[in-house]
C-alpha cells in the first residue's frame, strides 16, 4: 500500500475599493504565511519520504501482501508470490479464501476472523496457505488492519 497525502489549498483573494495601509500589510501577512506553508510542505515531505522507505524495506524483506476490506488481494510482493507460485496477475482481485483450505474457509472461524480484522483488531499467529500446486504453506503472520479517515485496509 503506497502512503498518500492529499491536501487542498485555498487562497481567498481579497480586493479594497481603496488603497490604504492594508496594502503592505496584507503583502506581509502572505509573505510569513507562504513561509509557514513552505515549512510545513518540507516537513511533510520528510515524513513521507520516511515512510516510503520504511514500507519499501518491509516489502523487500517480508512476504507482503495487500487485502481489501472485502477480502481481495490488492498487491502481493515476490517473495510472497514465490512462495505460492504464483504471479500478480493470478491473485490480483481474487479473495483470500482461494488461499486458504476449502474446509477453512467456509467455517465459522474463518468468519470470526475477519469479522476480527473488520473491527480494526490485529491477528497474529501461524497460518495454513494453499499454495497454487496444492502445497501447504505454513505462515507466520500478522494481520494488520490500516484505518484512515476514509477506509480500513489489511496488511497481512
Amino acid at each position: 500500500m503506497g502512503l498518500g497525502v492529499n491536501a487542498a489549498f485555498v487562497i481567498f483573494n481579497y480586493t479594497f475599493d481603496r488603497p490604504s495601509i492594508l496594502t503592505p500589510l496584507r503583502a506581509q501577512e502572505n509573505s510569513m504565511f507562504n513561509q509557514k506553508l513552505k515549512q510545513e510542505m518540507e516537513q511533510l515531505q520528510i515524513e513521507c519520504d520516511s515512510a516510503r522507505h520504511l514500507n519499501d524495506a518491509i516489502k523487500q524483506s517480508v512476504g507482503y501482501v495487500e487485502l481489501s476490506i472485502e477480502g481481495n488481494l490488492e498487491y502481493a510482493n515476490d517473495l510472497f508470490l514465490s512462495w505460492f507460485g504464483y504471479s500478480l496477475n493470478e491473485v490480483a482481485g481474487k479473495h483470500h479464501r482461494n488461499m486458504c483450505r476449502p474446509e477453512y474457509s467456509s467455517s465459522t472461524e474463518y468468519r470470526q476472523f475477519w469479522e476480527t480484522l473488520r473491527s480494526g483488531r490485529t491477528i497474529s499467529g501461524s497460518f495454513d496457505r494453499v499454495a497454487k500446486n496444492g502445497d501447504i504453506v505454513w505462515l507466520e503472520a500478522t494481520y494488520l488492519p490500516v484505518k484512515d479517515d476514509n477506509a480500513m485496509q489489511f496488511l497481512p
